[in-house]
């Protein structure tokens, strides 16, 4: 039986010979290209795919053969990231002849954004969706039901729901240690809501008659399930650098893994992207992912003897390999990987800008003021990483701020009750907008999210990170945090750092505070000058013009 959490290994032997039956000398694209991964006599068999959506979009052709590899692929989401080009050239770049005329004026585009994902998947995609609509789009956003009030009510978004309420992280989230143990785990409450996820995006898309999807990595295979269907354009939207095998690159390993010289980021790499292969097969997500397919319309076949898998089409393999996506993290951070492709973008981050006010945020509340204005407050914000409190992570990070002699502001969604503790140094609020908050905190402790860095840089606020989930991206955020000496990393993630880590961490990085917030200053400008979501809705725009 497999270790709860840990998704089943493969032996090496295995993985040695899947290698080479892959070509280990294939580019990083090329590993990744579903025309490489499935050769048309791999299988077999080969059906039509039909297309129902509008015309003028893409040329539907022979759906191909699909080796299982491909299809796994497909289900781990997205592509490459960004070189500088943009818009429609890039895009023409990445379809070639699967792309033709866009259907509509450019200008008002009928776009659906599914933003799904914890809170920091979620809130910048509303920040995007509102922002295409101020511009004179037609937006509609599919979420979690958690994030509905948010959405409607702060952004003024139309929202439909994706049949969850939000994202359970269990404690399989906390011992899996790469992606593919997330995947695995995932296995469970997310395979049994497969099907319906997709019916509530397709159904959107078709309420919707949208030209475009935009969509976050939860809902990627799905949204390119619907886009295949309606025969339109589906961009991903990302907030890190891929860290999970998709896109072998010698920079950096994918989360989970040591560094290494680039040759070993690299083979570490596309190690991940099969354990991720065997983790979908696994997980049981194949038959899911059929069923929903069927519902479409679209087709799958028999591998005799073997399994049922999907077909795709043509263009869906072309879009699958070759996905337009917007990365919105700061070049000011983390410099691109020369393996990326012009057709993925980096268009810097969607908060708030140069530490400057969101006129969405609401005002603090005048007893949480009166509190900061006391002392220099140490705050402690792990966001929706439900396990920092689950766990240890947050008690012994603000029982070490005690022990430091600092007042500590702590923001728990799960607070049972907000104020003024008894000691009258601790503070507790449920929620509060970062970007009126961390300009008037001394230290933001926090569990590395792309979102909370940003709003610290922003805020030249130092930063403690203690990444949480080691699959993730918090391990790569919080090595960013160092290198830049905007602050320190505690940890890994996966397991709670000790009290004694903790007390050492916090001495230290409260010993330099003045040096943190002066490279805070230095970086800030430029990630500030980047302006993420106008170059986000240029691109676009751009892509459909």
């Amino acid at each position: 039986m497999p270790t709860p959490g840990r998704s089943p290994r493969w032996p090496a032997e295995m993985l040695a010979l899947a290698l080479l039956l892959c070509g280990f000398g294939l580019s990083a694209e090329a590993f990744i290209c579903p025309a490489l991964l499935a050769p048309r006599s791999s299988v077999g068999v080969a059906k039509t795919a039909s297309f129902a959506g509008r015309p003028g979009r893409f040329s539907g052709k022979e759906a191909s053969s699909v080796s299982p590899l491909f299809l796994a692929a497909a289900l781990g989401a997205a592509s490459c990231l960004a070189r500088a080009a943009r818009g429609r050239a890039a895009v023409e770049e990445a379809l070639g002849a699967q792309l033709t005329a866009p259907a509509s004026d450019a200008s008002e585009q009928r776009i659906l954004v599914v933003a799904m994902g914890t809170r920091g998947d979620a809130e910048p995609g509303f920040r995007l969706a509102a922002a295409l609509r101020d511009r004179g789009h037609a937006v509609l956003v599919v979420s979690l039901d958690a994030y509905k009030a948010e959405a409607t009510q702060r952004f003024g978004l139309d929202f439909r729901s994706s049949g969850l309420e939000s994202v359970p992280l269990s404690q399989d989230y906390l011992t899996g240690k790469t992606r593919a143990d997330q995947v695995y785990a995932d296995r469970g409450w997310y395979g049994d809501a497969w099907t319906t996820v997709g019916e509530k995006i397709y159904e959107a898309a078709q309420e919707h008659q949208c030209d475009l999807i935009v969509t976050t990595s939860m809902g990627n295979t799905h949204c390119l399930d619907v886009a295949e269907k309606l025969n339109i354009l589906c961009f991903a939207l990302k907030f890190c650098p891929d860290i999970d095998g998709q896109v072998p690159t010698a920079d950096f390993p994918p989360s989970g893994y040591p560094s290494g010289p680039g040759f070993m980021n690299l083979l570490f790499h596309v190690l991940e992207n099969l354990n991720t292969v065997r983790a979908v097969f696994q997980g049981g997500f194949i038959p899911r992912v059929i069923d929903f397919r069927n519902k479409l319309g679209l087709p799958s076949q028999e591998i005799p003897g073997v399994m049922e898998v999907p077909t795709y089409s043509d263009y869906r393999q072309t879009l699958q390999a070759n996905q337009p996506s917007l990365y919105a993290f700061s070049s000011a951070l983390i410099d691109r990987p020369s393996e990326y492709q012009s057709w993925h973008f980096v268009t810097g981050s969607f908060s708030a800008r140069g530490g400057g006010y969101d006129p969405t945020s609401p005002e603090l509340p005048a007893d949480l003021l009166k509190f900061l204005k006391k002392g220099e407050t140490v705050c402690i914000a792990f966001g929706s990483m439900s396990l920092a409190r689950t766990n240890p992570f947050e008690e012994r990070a603000v029982a070490s701020v005690r022990r430091q002699g600092r007042q500590v502001l702590i923001v728990d969604k799960d607070t049972p009750q907000e104020g003024l503790g008894d000691d009258g140094a601790t503070f507790r609020i449920k929620s509060a907008p970062y970007d009126r908050l961390f300009p008037l905190c001394a230290l933001v402790v926090h569990h590395g999210g792309a979102g909370t860095l940003q709003d610290c840089l922003f805020a030249g606020t130092p930063q403690l990170v203690a990444p949480v989930l080691s699959w993730s991206d918090q391990p790569l955020w919080g090595k960013v945090v160092e290198e830049k000496s905007l602050g320190l990393c505690l940890g890994a993630g996966g397991v709670p750092p000790s009290a004694a880590e903790w007390d050492a961490a916090l001495e230290e990085v409260l010993g330099r505070l003045p040096a943190f917030r002066k490279a805070a200053e230095e970086v800030a400008p430029k990630a500030s000058g980047e302006e993420g979501l106008e170059a986000a809705c240029q691109i676009l725009e751009e892509s459909m013009a």
